[in-house]
């Protein structure tokens, strides 16, 4: 996701961000507490010619053992100015006090953001047919990656699964299989199924192509490597 966005990511861990508790709509009772593991290479493991693999473990993520994936997006709308933009976003874990979710979003979706600009995240339950809504606070943005990320109170996000990253060095092979999470149109978020078609055709930071159209809505949602249900990339 870029170094950049790791940069964002570690002062957040330094310097977490108060919150008012009374934005939260439709309060939901704590029942524990979900951290994400630190962040590590995936193991490799020789082969029968005695050299490492490069592709990552086969080995189930915890994502991969949730019967659902969906657990761990949120759709997001973004209120300024008069004006309404929904999105996607993936929760990648937790500040180091446990007290704030970190959610990983598209940048173009903050692009112009003024002061008053209202975040609000909704959160599904098992069913993806309810939902409770909770505000955040944008920690920061990289435009040339187009990647974001913004924050909401731990207390709020026990009803999220965190993602676990791959390694920044992991780079897919084409035809491999993925899936996307995204809430086309603000509807509920879905899966959608595909294939790597492409690696690095822009210029810039790493980007990948796949088969599929992406909806309006799916943007900032995440782009996970079918065999270890890890986030490769996020959908612009």
């Amino acid at each position: 996701i870029g170094d950049k966005i790791k940069n964002i990511v570690e002062r957040l861990q330094a310097e977490p961000l108060a919150f008012d508790e009374s934005k939260l709509i439709d309060p939901l009772k704590v029942q524990g507490n979900v951290l994400l593991p630190p962040q590590r290479p995936p193991q490799q493991q020789p082969n029968q010619n005695g050299q490492n693999n490069q592709q990552p473990s086969d080995t189930p993520s915890p994502v991969q053992n949730n019967k659902n994936p969906l657990k761990s997006a949120v759709r997001i709308r973004l209120k300024d100015n008069g004006g309404l933009s929904f999105a996607t976003g993936s929760y990648i874990g937790d500040t180091k006090d446990g007290k704030e979710s970190i959610i990983l979003t598209v940048s173009h979706l903050f692009r112009g953001i003024s002061k008053n600009a209202v975040i609000e995240s909704d959160i599904f339950t098992q069913d993806n047919k309810e939902h409770y809504t909770v505000e955040g606070r944008l920690i920061g943005h990289d435009p040339e990656a187009d990647v974001g990320i913004y924050a909401i109170p731990k207390q709020n996000a026990e009803k999220l699964k965190p993602f676990k990253l791959a390694s920044q060095d992991f780079v897919p092979k084409r035809e491999d299989n993925v899936f996307s999470i995204g809430c086309g149109g603000g509807e509920p978020p879905t899966t959608q199924n595909c294939k790597v078609t492409e690696i690095n055709r822009y210029q810039g930071p790493q980007n990948f192509e796949t088969t599929g159209v992406a909806l309006q809505g799916r943007g900032g949602g995440p782009l996970v490597y079918s065999k270890t249900g890890q986030i490769i990339g996020v959908t612009s």
